[in-house]
């Protein structure tokens, strides 16, 4: 437990001292490179006994060293995201150390997760964005690694698009991150988010927007006999663990009363603040409660809501920024039910099986 909560005390700090330092100084290189290394060295040097699945990755690490070229080992492994082979097979070509991949896959993680928060720190503060995607996250991270290049990509994506409203940007990035986990699909319909913000208003069209969202929850819901087969009987059933809340990994009660309550809370300020960004995270919110509730039913949309409850990330931040005099009493709550949260789901319940922490030493 102590090294987790000494390198998320460590990235958070460098991040903050990132923050106040000018890009065009050295120090922020310094800064970032610190918090992001720090978090991706500690997910490369755990044991493989730290995360229910990591064990299972290794296959495909092993199997791609035997493959002199990337097509053979593509074409033997059809089931498979070509993005998720192709990084196993270059990292393969550096080093024939698992420890190296482990680390290459947080280190992806980690840095999109930082440079999709500088990338719009104008509007949101990164150290609130790592503080909470530490504790929130990480540790599942440990667990999902395939599903969470794709989720620290469909952020990137997002940070794109606040930053230059191009949708073909942010289109061309999720379909990159399909590459890793098909269940990224679902961050296509943020671009109907998108359009109808850009149109409409929350507060003045709120049942409009209310019926658009219980058509698409339906169809998500009704649809399943088709989108499902794409994301877990492709894979012959081997990886369907990954999108049950059955298994260690999956929805909590403890992970839906967090969610639940960051996301009602988003959608209470997002009401009264009424401003375009805001729109954006209410509907989000939106999308991500109810897809929440609805994992009791189908529980592959656990997985699903993830990519919203990403976004939610930046909200929680965005709403900081923006509230200077905000009360600390309100920000103090988050802080201790997100730790809260950290101790009682991974350290005390075992979820995802990350702590102890093991390291190959």
């Amino acid at each position: 437990m102590i090294p987790y909560l000494l390198i998320f005390s460590l990235s958070i700090y460098f991040t903050f001292l990132a923050n106040k330092t000018p890009r065009s100084s050295g120090l922020f290189y310094i800064y970032s490179i610190c918090a992001i290394l720090l978090p991706s060295l500690l997910a490369g040097f755990r044991d493989l006994s730290i995360g229910t699945d990591t064990v299972n990755y290794l296959y495909y690490f092993e199997n791609s060293i035997s493959y002199s070229n990337f097509e053979s080992f593509l074409t033997s492994n059809p089931n498979v995201e070509p993005g998720f082979l192709l990084l196993n097979y270059l990292v393969s070509r550096f080093s024939q150390e698992y420890v190296f991949f482990l680390f290459t896959v947080h280190l992806i993680i980690v840095l999109l997760i930082y440079i999709s928060a500088f990338k719009i720190r104008n509007y949101i503060t990164p150290s609130w964005v790592m503080f909470i995607f530490l504790f929130m996250m990480y540790n599942e991270s440990l667990n999902a690694m395939r599903q969470y290049i794709a989720i620290s990509l469909s952020l990137y994506a997002f940070a794109i698009y606040m930053n230059n409203k191009k949708t073909w940007l942010y289109i061309l990035f999720i379909i990159i991150a399909t590459m890793f986990h098909r269940t990224a699909f679902i961050c296509l319909a943020m671009i109907l988010i998108f359009y109808w913000t850009n149109k409409f208003t929350v507060r003045h069209n709120f049942k409009q927007l209310l019926f658009y969202t219980t058509i698409f929850l339906l169809l998500i819901i009704f649809g399943q006999s088709f989108y499902l087969p794409l994301i877990t009987d492709s894979f012959g059933g081997k990886y369907e663990g990954y999108l049950s809340t059955n298994v260690d990994g999956g929805l909590s009660l403890s992970s839906f009363l967090v969610y639940l309550t960051t996301a009602f809370y988003i959608c209470y300020k997002a009401w009264r603040m009424s401003d375009k960004i805001m729109d954006v995270f209410f509907i989000s919110s939106l999308f991500a409660v109810f897809l929440l509730l609805l994992s009791s039913i189908s529980v592959q949309l656990y997985r699903l809501s993830l990519y919203f409850f990403i976004i939610l990330i930046l909200a929680i931040s965005y709403i900081f920024r923006r509230n200077s005099s905000f009360k600390s009493v309100i920000r103090l709550f988050f802080i201790i039910m997100f730790i809260f949260f950290w101790f009682y789901s991974y350290s005390y319940r075992g979820s995802h099986s990350t702590i102890p922490y093991v390291s190959i030493f």
